[in-house]
This record gives structure tokens, C-alpha cells and sequence, in this order.
């Protein structure tokens, strides 16, 4: 299945790509009432993953010439960095 998102204007349809032999559901959506939704229900994660007291205590430490990681090997290297720089001012 795919979700994908059409805006017209300031409505929009929500569309799911179905399977042979399936109904299709697609649904006018008004899109202030999707934005709304959102607001409500859904979480953003933080850039970190975590809550906001250990995000703000990252971004200080990062602060120091550290940059957020653009792969697998250098979020590794990011995480055992803040790791070691954490047990210092623990």
C-alpha cells in the first residue's frame, strides 16, 4: 500500500494505492481538519529521538563543533562521542 497526498486548494484527498479485488475508500479531506488531527494526535519526534531535557543537554554538547551525522557510521561515532562527553558531567 502507498499513502499519498493530493492538495487542491485547501482540500485535499488521502489516496491508498489497493489491491486487486479491494474497495477504495478515498475520502474527500478538508485540510485544516487534517492539520488539526495531526496537532492532536500525532507526535513529532525530536531531531534526537528523545525527550526535550536530554534534546536540550544534547544540542549544548553539540554545540562544540560536533554535526548531526549524514550516515549509519557517523550517527555511531556521534552517539559514542555525547556517550562519553554525558559520563563526564555525570
Amino acid at each position: 500500500m502507498l499513502n499519498s497526498l493530493t492538495q487542491k486548494g485547501r482540500q485535499c484527498n488521502v489516496r491508498i494505492n489497493v489491491f486487486s479485488g479491494t474497495r477504495d475508500f478515498e475520502t474527500p479531506v478538508d485540510l485544516d481538519d487534517l492539520e488539526v488531527a495531526e496537532q492532536k494526535f500525532c507526535k513529532r519526534r525530536d531531531v534526537f529521538g528523545c525527550r526535550s531535557e536530554f534534546s536540550n543537554v544534547f544540542q549544548m554538547l553539540m554545540s562544540d563543533h560536533l554535526t548531526m551525522p549524514s550516515d549509519a557510521d557517523e550517527g555511531k561515532i556521534l552517539f559514542a562521542t555525547l556517550y562519553s562527553l554525558l559520563q563526564g558531567i555525570v
